[in-house]
């Protein structure tokens, strides 16, 4: 059987960077700060599915996370920061 290399994602296309501005990011900061949580917007790039789906598209685009990468992609969640995330984005969801 031949052996087939593939390249990294970063390799196959560039880092998508999307403007921290407009609706989409407005509405989940408003409702990350109404539950109490103090909204930080950071610039992270890294090789994901965004940036081979958002250059053909030109859509909208908001990637959350913990806030540290070394939670990323953790087996484990509290059931209270669940729940929160999803009144997040029920509130989100109402409001666009």
């Amino acid at each position: 059987m031949a052996s087939t290399t593939l390249a990294a994602p970063a390799d196959l296309e560039g880092a998508v960077s999307v403007p921290g501005t407009g609706a989409l990011p407005a509405a989940f900061a408003r409702a990350i700060l109404a539950g109490g949580v103090r909204h930080l917007e950071q610039r992270h790039v890294a090789a994901a599915d965004r940036n081979v789906v958002l250059p053909p598209r030109r859509s909208p685009a908001l990637v959350g996370g913990p806030g540290h990468a070394g939670l990323d992609h953790s087996p484990q969640i509290s059931l209270g920061d669940y729940a929160r995330a999803v009144e997040v984005l029920a509130q989100v969801q109402t409001e666009l």
